[in-house]
């Protein structure tokens, strides 16, 4: 299956709906707001650097980390036609200190994928001009080539956490670096082809982005079901699949236990 055909099975999915999507996520970031503004007051009234009000922020953006897990629960059901709502954004408070450990694990995964990235730097600090220069293209060719291999496992954990709540965190971050191992390169090439819209949401002050993103989003869902954990893995998956054909398939996502598709 070619990126084209991705992204034409991912407008599919998409079809007469794109405004409801553009209107969701709106909303979705709007309720984001409205539960920072505490925040905000608080922060104003007390000083940003008072403690409280550090606290307060630290424990926002904690609760804010399974509102990834949510996003890819949302397009995982978006793609196998299936109607999902705002409230699947928030699938990830479900199985809250779960997900909350999985967030953890995944931004100290990044955490030190950048620090190995950064490492050709130490160069810098001893030697000339020339010597700074080759540290400087090392760490850009390092921090790439990490970023190819590690990018689509980052994400797609995201969306196997979300459907699987009873298989170890690292197991399946193990497992997810190990499918998508054959289809870096075709990922990455996949959203090299969204480059335009990027801009595009950039030269709209980032309007464009509500309607781009489930999109962007959609395409993900699609290559996750047909690289990651393609329909050979279950009966499960494969019955989510047949619905981008069979439109009128009953199934529901939630009737099922998504713990088996993990591959041993």
């Amino acid at each position: 299956m070619s990126n084209s055909e991705i992204m034409v099975a991912a407008k599919k999915s998409l079809k007469g709906k794109w405004l409801g999507e553009a209107g969701i996520l709106f909303l979705f970031g709007v309720l984001l707001c409205l539960i920072y503004t505490p925040n905000i007051i608080i922060g104003s009234i007390l000083g940003e650097e008072s403690l409280i009000a550090c606290i307060l922020d630290l424990t926002w953006h904690i609760m804010l980390l399974p509102t990834s897990i949510g996003m890819a629960w949302y397009y995982n059901n978006l793609t196998q036609n299936y109607d999902p709502s705002i409230q699947d954004f928030f699938h990830g408070y479900s199985t809250f200190f779960r997900n909350l450990r999985a967030c953890i694990l995944k931004c100290v995964v990044i955490t030190a994928l950048i620090a190995i990235a950064c490492i050709p730097l130490a160069l810098c600090l001893f030697g000339d001009a020339f010597v700074i220069l080759v540290s400087i293209m090392l760490t850009l060719y390092w921090g790439f080539y990490i970023f190819l291999n590690f990018f689509g496992t980052i994400l797609f954990y995201d969306w196997r956490i979300s459907e699987d709540h009873k298989t170890g965190l690292f197991q399946i971050l193990r497992d997810c670096y190990k499918r998508m191992q054959p289809h870096n390169d075709q990922f990455f090439m996949l959203n090299v082809r969204f480059t335009g819209w990027f801009i595009l949401c950039i030269c709209t002050l980032g309007i464009a982005c509500f309607w781009i993103l489930p999109y962007l989003y959609s395409s993900y869902g699609i290559f996750y079901h047909k690289y990651i954990y393609p329909v050979d893995d279950s009966s499960s998956s494969s019955s989510k699949i047949c619905n981008l054909v069979d439109p009128t398939s009953s199934e529901n996502p939630h009737e099922h236990d998504f713990s088996h598709n993990i591959a041993p």
